[in-house]
């Protein structure tokens, strides 16, 4: 005998992961068209293994695909520059794909990007702006340094915002044109940076996300 009964619903919402968020926005985002959703496996009273439906829906909640899959993840691609998707997941009876179980909570948004545009024209692109943790669609709201300062006759302080979980690279040069530039620091947590002993040579500083962060 087959159980042919209903599984019980996901518990809560899929979560995207891994979420590219920028602080002060509850969106998601990717550069890539894609996104890779987890969520709660179901147990069963009855000892059934159930599959997964995941619906793939637009901003006005209509469905634009769907997958079925046994694991309780799945990475989806092909999601649309321009456009914004939440994702459900339905349960499943493998013994009969009729029988389901109630539709999960919908997911947070997330919004597809083009990696080398530039959405809100503030000189970064959408993928840039994604490393750095800036919003994509803020113009307000970019990666660059803040303040540079002489605590002393021989030292300079670089500043710029810090986002959390970004670490930061420092770097110098004597010519812009330069592709030679001399890293100062690495893995920086902080919103600065002084270097001391400071000649009176003409010098360039710049500040690098380091391509390790989120």
């Amino acid at each position: 005998m087959y159980d042919v009964t209903p599984p019980p619903a996901v518990s809560g919402a899929p979560s995207v992961t891994p979420p590219f968020t920028v602080p002060g926005s509850s969106t998601n985002f990717t550069a890539n068209g894609s996104a890779t959703l987890s969520w709660a496996a179901v147990t069963d009273p009855e000892g059934l293994v159930p599959t997964y439906r995941v619906v793939v829906r637009n901003a006005s909640g209509s469905p634009v695909s769907t997958n079925e899959v046994s694991s309780n993840s799945v990475s989806l691609a092909g999601l649309t520059s321009g456009n914004s998707y939440t994702f459900t997941v339905t349960a499943l009876n493998p013994n009969d794909s009729s029988k389901t179980s109630a539709v999960s909570a919908a997911s947070s948004s997330v919004v597809s990007l083009n990696p080398t545009a530039d959405d809100d024209g503030d000189g970064m692109t959408n993928a840039a702006e994604l490393v750095a943790g800036t919003h994509p669609q803020n113009s307000q709201d970019k990666f660059s340094i803040t303040n540079i300062l002489r605590p002393a006759s021989n030292s300079v302080k670089i500043e710029w915002p810090q986002v959390s979980g970004r670490k930061y690279r420092v770097q110098a040069s004597t010519n812009l044109t330069s592709t030679n530039w001399t890293a100062l620091a690495t893995n920086l947590s902080t919103n600065s940076f002084t270097e001391s002993s400071v000649t009176g040579t003409a010098r360039f500083y710049r500040v690098v996300v380091e391509t390790n962060s989120p």
